[in-house]
This record gives C-alpha cells, sequence and structure tokens, in this order.
C-alpha cells in the first residue's frame, strides 16, 4: 500500500525528511518535534554538528513542507536535532498537525487581535477585570505562605501545605464558584460568535491562574494536539489536589470537582457495570467487547479484577492515540501479572476515517458482543456521528449492544468548560441521540443519563435473529 493510500485510511504514517548538504542528498527519521526542533535519525551519511543543511523537506501523511535551511544540533543525550535558521518556525505544528507556521505570522495577527477588545461587552470587561483582581488578591496569600517555608525540610513543606489546603480549600472553592456562577449569568444570552470573542479575551487575562493549574493547562496548551488525553483522564480519575504551590493545588482541583468531571468518573463505574449485568444475562458464556476512542481504557483495567475475569473477557481497544494505547496495554497487562491468567485483548491504532472509508469493518475489526464509546461523539457532527453509529452498529454480534455517551445539553458545566478550559463539545439532546440511531435495522434505542445528568447515553439493542 502505498504512503498517499494510507493516509487516505487513517493510518500513521512515521514522517520523513530529507535535505541537502553540498552535493549530497540526505534522508533521515523524524524523532520528536520541539516547538524549534526536530528530533532525527540520519540513514545514510552523517552530518558534523554545527553543519547547515539545504533545502531541508519534511513530508507527514501526504504533504511536503519546506522547512529551508537548518543546523545539525545535539541536545542534551547526544540525539542529533535539526533547527530551521532563516525563520523561526513552529516545528511541533508541522509534525503534529502538518502545517508550518511561521512566528512572524503570529506578529502579523497582533493589529486584528487588538482589535477584538473592541467588542467586547462592557459589563464583561468589567467583570473579567474585578475577577483578575480577586483572584490575584487571594493567590498572594498562599503564596506567601510558599515563600515562607522554602528554608523547610520537604515533609515539613508539605505538611504545612496539607494543613493549609485541609482549613482553606472549602473557603477558596466556594470563592471560586461564586464568582463562577456571575459569569455563567452575565454570557447565557451570549451567541455562540460572543461567546467565541469573549472567551477568547477572558483567557487571555486569566492565563496566569490557568498556567498555575496542571489540569487547566493541559485542557488549553493540549499537547497532543486534542483534549481529553489520558493524562487528562488521569487527573479526573484521581481527583486528588495536584501542583507545586498552594495556589496550583487549589486551581487545579477546583475542575476535577465539577459536575462534568464527576461525569466522566460515573461513566467509567457505569461501563464496568453494563458489561457485568451483560455477563450475567448471558452465564458463562465468553464476552466479546470492543471500546472505540478507548483512550486509556481504565474501565477496562477495572473489568480484569479476576482470573476468572481475564478468561471470559475478549477486548478490542481502538484509539488514534499510540501513547493512550501504550498506557491501556501496560495498565491491561498488569491484570494478567496479577491474575497469573493471560488477558486477550487486542489493541488498535486508527482514527475514524478509518470505519468511514472501510466498507467492511466486521471483517477488519470482528463482531462484538458489546461496543462502547464514552468521548468520540461529543467531536463528530449529526451526519459523521449518525455515519458511525451506523457503522459500529455492523460490528454488534445479532443480540448485542451498543452503547455511546455525549454531554448533555445541559451539562451544567459548559460554560466553565469553554471560557476557563477552551473546550468546546457537540452537545446532544435526548431526541439528538435518538435520531442517531434512526434507520438501524431492527435497532431497539433508549436513552439514560449518569448520576450527575450531564451525560447521555444512547443504548442501542440489536435483535438476535
Amino acid at each position: 500500500m502505498s504512503a498517499d493510500q494510507q493516509n487516505k485510511l487513517g493510518h500513521t504514517q512515521r514522517p520523513f525528511g530529507t535535505a541537502r548538504l553540498s552535493d549530497a542528498e540526505l534522508a533521515f527519521e523524524v524523532g520528536e518535534a520541539r516547538t524549534y526542533s526536530i528530533g532525527v535519525r540520519f540513514t545514510d551519511a552523517l552530518p558534523t554538528v554545527g553543519a547547515l543543511l539545504d533545502d531541508v523537506r519534511i513530508t507527514v501523511g501526504s504533504h511536503t513542507h519546506a522547512l529551508g535551511r537548518c543546523r545539525v544540533e545535539v541536545d542534551g543525550r547526544g540525539a542529533h536535532r535539526i533547527a530551521p535558521v532563516d525563520e523561526l518556525i513552529n516545528c511541533s505544528d508541522v509534525i503534529k498537525h502538518g502545517r508550518v507556521v511561521r512566528c512572524a505570522q503570529s506578529f502579523e495577527q497582533l493589529p486584528l487581535l487588538w482589535a477584538r477588545k473592541e467588542a467586547i461587552h462592557a459589563e464583561f470587561a468589567k467583570y473579567t477585570a474585578s475577577l483578575v483582581y480577586d483572584l490575584q488578591v487571594y493567590r498572594e496569600r498562599f503564596d506567601e505562605i510558599d515563600a515562607a517555608i522554602t528554608d523547610e525540610s520537604p515533609a515539613l513543606q508539605e505538611e504545612i501545605r496539607e494543613r493549609v489546603l485541609t482549613q482553606q480549600a472549602p473557603a477558596f472553592l466556594a470563592f471560586f464558584d461564586e464568582r463562577l456562577a456571575a459569569l455563567e449569568s452575565l454570557v447565557q444570552d451570549y451567541s455562540r460568535s460572543e461567546h467565541e470573542r469573549h472567551g477568547y479575551y477572558f483567557r487571555r487575562h486569566v492565563w496566569p491562574f490557568i498556567t498555575s493549574s496542571l489540569f487547566l493547562t493541559r485542557t488549553n496548551v493540549r499537547p497532543r494536539g486534542y483534549a481529553g488525553d489520558s493524562l487528562m483522564m488521569r487527573f479526573l480519575y484521581e481527583n486528588r489536589f495536584e501542583g507545586e504551590s498552594i495556589f496550583g493545588r487549589l486551581m487545579h482541583k477546583h475542575p476535577i470537582e465539577t459536575a462534568a468531571a464527576q461525569a466522566v468518573r460515573n461513566r467509567r463505574r457505569l461501563i464496568v457495570e453494563t458489561v457485568g449485568s451483560i455477563a450475567s444475562e448471558r452465564g458463562g458464556d465468553e464476552l466479546k467487547l470492543m471500546s472505540v476512542a478507548c483512550g486509556p481504557a481504565w474501565e477496562v483495567r477495572d473489568l480484569y479484577a479476576s482470573a476468572a475475569d481475564c478468561k471470559r473477557y475478549v477486548s478490542t481497544l481502538l484509539d488514534q492515540d499510540d501513547e493512550a494505547l501504550g498506557e491501556a496495554e501496560r495498565e491491561i497487562g498488569n491484570a494478567a501479572r496479577r491474575t497469573g491468567v493471560d488477558v486477550r485483548a487486542r489493541y488498535i491504532q486508527e482514527s475514524v476515517r478509518t470505519m468511514l472509508r472501510t466498507k467492511d469493518l466486521p471483517t477488519v475489526f470482528g463482531r462484538h458482543d458489546f461496543i462502547y464509546s464514552m468521548g468520540l461523539f461529543d467531536y463528530l457532527a449529526a451526519p459523521v456521528a449518525k455515519t458511525v453509529l451506523a457503522k459500529l452498529y455492523q460490528m454488534v454480534e445479532p443480540g448485542g449492544r451498543l452503547l455511546v455517551g455525549n454531554f448533555h445539553v445541559r451539562n451544567p458545566t459548559r460554560l466553565y468548560m469553554e471560557y476557563w478550559m477552551d473546550w468546546v463539545l457537540l452537545y446532544r439532546s435526548d431526541e439528538d441521540m435518538l435520531e442517531l440511531a434512526q434507520g438501524l435495522d431492527g435497532a431497539q434505542a433508549s436513552v439514560y443519563y449518569e448520576g450527575t445528568r450531564s451525560q447521555v447515553f444512547l443504548d442501542v439493542r440489536k435483535p438476535a435473529s
């Protein structure tokens, strides 16, 4: 299969590059990309450190991008890297997103960005300024404590921070809730374009507070290119105070205590309970499961709790993120070591595009008694979501079930996610979810919620014959 065909099917192709050194052409494999440099492994001649390479080109999928001249460097571990020298180029964007973004372009956009503030409502600007002042004053109290204990032992520092958190966290979280409620009341009637414009303005002002929080930083920066990656999932599942400073720990804890965060934890339990219910109905038969856009699949780890579970469940996990799949494989492998029974699990790195373009999915991915997807449909427009659901239904065994989750239009954390986290989803109502299942041959569809009612689930049952 050609590189172009692989790209069209959604397969991941490792980026590679070429360059010229004097009259010779060099080829190299591409490794880790940082903002202004790219890790490389030269496959032919090895240029000297400091050498200038001409006409450097990087191929990502079916597209080739010109970086101009690059200097050969080595990092602290002795690994080779190349860095563009004619212009500052965001190398990470080239590798992760297949686009060349030049630093100069961001400065050219300044007049346009400055002009945005002219369309900001006066009451919103006043609210934002007041919030920044209040948060900064609050932060100073905690920073004074952090500064005062820098010379103490690590154990005593931690003890003091924990004591302050125990005493002050309830008041701070209540303060934040009150300010958040005021924000939601202020913007509730804004149009979609107004939300986008005011959200951008808001995040520019509260950015120092966002970056104090491990969770909020990651939702905004998205180092893997998407929200909801496996580290974000760990933050949500573990639900702890995390961070170096007292204020940072509070800012990290608040968003993972929201209704939406609890909904993510609830759906993890819901999957385990649903699988247990299906298993009880089927007696001792083998149960084939498939998780689509599985992420780190913590709920699958929970399923393999005993030797009997490892023998009974056969899992297929599909995701486009190889890091998330690697995490899932490592943790599920721990279940095998713990129980002494081999876990039957298959890991597939593929994208939604593969499902859309593959005609016979059951032949490629098999048939399963229970298929579920919890974090995918929030990002799919209705026509695509309907097509993907139909594709998944093809892979359900007769008598099996298909379960998909989507955050509900009444998600109480919606505006918090959009303004503070830059996390925008496609929300659906009960009727929207049921509409997705219209036309599925013989399907019986129903909807229900998890405990917070932030997330709605479409439960589709396939007739036995």
